[in-house]
This record gives C-alpha cells, structure tokens and sequence, in this order.
C-alpha cells in the first residue's frame, strides 16, 4: 500500500502497526530463544553430621525440588557428639542418620573423616574442602559465619572463607580443575552480635517443605531426642509412648526456632515475596551473602534461591501442606518375618486434589513381597499415580517386605504435587538376627 492511496495519516499508523509487529516478532523470537534454566549446583558445608539439615535443609529440598543439585559436607565425622557413646560406633551412626536424612531432602551426603571437637585450619583441611567445591562445580558455597559459639563451626567458617579465593588457583590442588567462575559465598543464619550480628539479605520461606525438613532432623534421634553431646539418661524413651512423646519435643522445638527466624525477618519476607504472602509465611530460613566470591545483585540472588518457585508452591497449595502423610510399621522383627507398613495420604483441604503420585523407597534389607505377582521391583521403589483425594478423604497403601538381613531397614514415602514440590516421612524397623530353628532366607520366598 502506498502513501498515495491512504495519505500521510494512513502511512504512519500502518508504519507504525509494522514497528508494533516487528517489535512484538522480535520479542517472540528473543523469547523464544531463551535456553531453559541451568540447573544449579550448592555445596553446603557444616561442622557436624546435622549442621547443613538444621541450617539450611529446607532451602536444599526446595532447590532439589525444581532439579537442583545439593551437597551437604560434613566436616567432622561427630564422633564425640553423644553423652553416652563415642568412638567410631557413633561415627557411623551418624553416618547412617544423615544419609537417611539426605533421602528426604533429595540430597547428598560427604562426612570427612575428622575427629569431632577437632577441626583446625590447616593446608591440608583448606584442600579438602577446595576439592569439594571443585568437584561439584558448585554454583553457590553455604557455610557457618567464623565468630560462633562451637570451635568446629567457626573453622568451618574459615575454611570456606580460606577456599574462596584458592577454588579458581589453577595451581593451588592441581589434581582437580579450578573452578571457572567464582561461587556465591554465604553464611548459615546465627544469633551471634560481636563482632557483627547476621544481616539477611536473603530470608526463604520453608512452608511447603518443613514437614521433610522435621522428618529429616527427626531421624538423627542421636543428636535431638537422645540430647547429643549434652544429654542426659532422663531423656532415654523407656517406652513406646515416651518415645513418641520425646519425637514431638523435638518437633515442637525445631517448629518455634524456624518460626522465629520467619518473625525476625518478616520485612524481609514481604520484600520478598510481597505483602499477602510474605505476612503470612510461618517458617524461614535465612542467609548472609559472603564478601569473598561472587557478588549477585538483589535479583540475581532471588533467582539463585527458589524464591519464586515456592511462592507459586505457596499459591497453589497455600501456606500449610494440602495433604497429611502418614506413615506406620513395626518397631522390631527378626530376619525371616514380614514387616508390613502402611502409608496414609490425607486430604486436609476444603478441595479436591488430583495430580498427586506417590512413591515407597525400601532399602536392600527389605525384600516387597508383591514383587512376584504384581510386576514390581523387589527393592527399590514401589510407584503410584493417586486418583483424586476427596476433602478429608484418606487413601491407604500397603507394603508388606520379608526381613532378609539384620540391622535397621527404613522406606520412605513421598508425596510428589503436580508443581513438583513434595512431603516425605520416613519408617524404620530394627531387624535382628534370627533364631536358630529359622530357615535360611536364601530359600524362596512364598507370598503368603
């Protein structure tokens, strides 16, 4: 068309449609360009088997939920974190708990082999731990600030602060290639005032992953229900029912420490996540940015944490968990007998759900007896897709293993919602040796 038929005003709206079109084609193109997001990779560290799920374990869920890789380092091995017991029993007792912990979350796990109470600074540490960075080809590097009240957590500290400089020294650990790009550097939340209080410059709510936060913490019953290295033989469960009583003790008091920390920073949430939802979050976890390593702006810092993941996690099922897991078996059996566990999945909404899967992961010691029958794995992991759960609905499952190996055996259930985040709780079960009139359990196994 030319100017000539339309005139003058006729040639500047066209021109100008044709910008219009051009621009929102060039946007189209630009955004269509746009590579999906990378997905990061964290490395926290912490002074003991238990720092990095206490400090940071709800953050490291969350980023596992939307495909993020996490590495907790325990620096210690905590073989003198008990009243009672110490040595290399407790070492790996404490293993076996945070790699169960580790379940939960949807991390991994590394315990160095140092002596608990006597963590130092030394050349040898520094390498270690620039090995660790390194090697995960870490993005972002969590750890304790150096002025705490435990040695191990200030050397922690220091060591992190030592490595931030040394991970991209192509000559310093050869051995390992340097790091390209220095991580962000940040500090574990702590009440410390002097000689400079924690300032958070990033404050995550953990509404929509505390449950697996509690349940990963609740299976370090060495640390927390037994009272760690400062406990005490009343705090022993003599039953049952004492046992349950000091699980929600425990419970209680991590649920008031992550609910102080969202009241103390609750201006922070709300810059965060806006005023109606950043009132409303319960329970947070908050970080300092470190000086050494990377600096990110404000933006870039809320992109490296899940902030806008969880506050769509938060919209979709509200601030609480929209269902209650559930999960019960037996306390003790012995190598022959079968351990059935039950796992409940609760609508605790005024809705309807759909789109919820759930998953059992049962450990090498438990041997699913429906295997034969219905086409499923022996070990590993039992999977369903729920159909819709009703408004206070309860839908049950069932697994019923053989006991084929003595020690502790545990499955895990989780609950996956359509937005990707989850709930888990886990069920342990003491299997001792059997008795002497027992079959071997290398005979076959008949469905009974």
């Amino acid at each position: 068309m030319s100017c000539s038929a339309t005139g003058i005003r006729g040639c500047v709206v066209v021109a100008l449609i044709a910008l219009a079109m051009s621009g929102r084609a060039t946007l189209w193109a630009q955004e269509a360009e746009v590579p999906a997001r990378r997905p990061l990779k964290i490395v926290a560290f912490g002074a003991h088997p238990d720092d990095c799920e206490i400090q940071a374990g709800g953050a490291a869920a969350l980023w596992s939920d939307r495909g993020d890789q996490v590495r907790f380092v325990s620096a210690t091995n905590g073989d003198i974190g008990h009243w009672q017991l110490a040595g290399g029993a407790l070492a790996r007792r404490r293993f076996d708990e945070v790699q169960r912990a580790a379940k939960l979350l949807g991390t991994t796990t590394v315990v160095l082999d140092n002596h608990d109470g006597e963590l130092l600074p030394t050349l040898e540490n520094r390498r270690e731990f620039t090995r660790q960075i390194r090697t995960a080809e870490a993005d972002i590097v969590l750890s304790h600030r150096p002025n705490d009240y435990h040695p191990d957590h200030r050397y922690t500290g220091v060591l992190v602060q030592d490595s931030a400089y040394m991970v991209s020294v192509p000559f310093f650990c050869p051995d390992v290639k340097p790091l390209q790009e220095n991580p962000v550097f940040l500090y574990y939340h702590d009440r410390f005032q002097k000689p400079n209080p924690f300032k958070p410059d990033i404050v995550l709510s953990i509404d929509a992953v505390v449950e697996r936060k509690l349940a990963a913490l609740g299976v370090m019953e060495s640390q927390f229900l037994e009272g760690g290295a400062l406990g005490h033989p009343g705090l022993m469960p003599k039953d049952d029912a004492d046992h349950k009583r000091r699980q929600a003790e425990v419970r209680s008091g991590f649920m008031k420490r992550f609910e102080g920390i969202a009241n103390q920073y609750r201006d922070k949430l709300i810059e965060l996540y806006g005023e109606e939802q950043g009132s409303k979050v319960h329970y947070a976890e908050a970080f300092e940015l470190c000086e050494y390593g990377r600096q990110p702006g404000p933006e870039e810092l809320r992109r490296l944490f899940p902030v806008d993941e969880n506050a769509k996690a938060a919209t979709a099922v509200g601030s609480q968990p929209a269902a209650r897991l559930n999960v019960t078996g037996p306390q003790n059996r012995s190598v022959g007998e079968i351990a059935e566990f039950v796992v409940d999945v609760v609508n605790v909404t005024e809705t309807s759900l759909g789109g919820l899967k759930l998953s059992i992961d049962y450990d090498g010691a438990l041997f699913n007896l429906e295997s034969a029958t219905k086409g499923i794995p022996a070990t590993g992991v039992l999977e369903w897709n729920l159909p819709a759960v009703e408004q206070g609905q309860t839908q049950r499952f069932r697994a019923r293993c053989r006991c084929v190996s003595a020690g502790k055996a545990c499955i895990v259930a989780t609950v996956t919602y359509s937005h990707g985040f989850k709930q888990a709780q886990e069920w342990c079960v003491d299997i001792a040796e059997p008795a002497a009139d027992l079959k071997s359990v290398t005979e076959p196994i008949i469905r009974q």
